[in-house]
């Protein structure tokens, strides 16, 4: 697993176009682990994190093999993506990168559910969210971006405004 600090590293070592270049989409995770988030659901409108470093939050690529391939993510280490965070299912959800850049998200029968913004994502009814759209799985918010939104994000992080979780 990576953090935004690794990604800062790269941007300074590479530059925007090259590290734009190397990266898939990725989703940031916007909580370090379980005991920052509570009772905070999605419908509270809390999707920040309560941590002034954003720089230790893991970062998370979702890389396909193929392309319209879908890509699981959940707490399962056979999980295409593997989040280790408990109140996840093994297998969580279904993400594919659409060829318009959005994140289509399928629920995967999760037991504490899957949310773009505030909507719900039922299981075997997918949904689409947009580059740098909030998602969240349980409990546990995350910011999806693509390569180039992702790198002005990681911009305005170690500018002078410092770390924001927001767009």
């Amino acid at each position: 697993m990576r953090t935004v600090a690794d990604y800062l590293r790269a941007l300074e070592e590479k530059g925007d176009v090259e590290l734009e270049r190397k990266l898939a989409p990725v989703l940031v995770q916007l909580v370090r682990d379980d005991k920052v988030v509570v009772d905070v659901t999605p419908l509270a409108g809390t999707d920040v994190d309560k941590v002034q470093d954003i720089t230790q939050l893991p970062v998370y690529g979702i890389v396909a093999k193929t392309t319209n391939e879908r890509v699981s993510i959940g707490r399962s280490r056979s999980a295409d993506v593997t989040v280790h965070l408990e109140r996840l299912s093994k297998i969580h959800a279904m993400a594919r990168v659409c060829s318009n850049g959005d994140l289509e998200i399928d629920d995967a029968g999760s037991k504490n559910g899957t949310y773009i913004g505030p909507s719900k994502v039922d299981a075997g009814k997918k949904m689409r969210m947009k580059d740098c759209g909030t998602l969240h799985l349980g409990p546990y918010p995350f910011r999806y971006f693509q390569p180039k939104s992702f790198v002005q994000w990681l911009n305005r992080a170690r500018g002078s405004e410092g770390p924001t979780l927001t767009n």
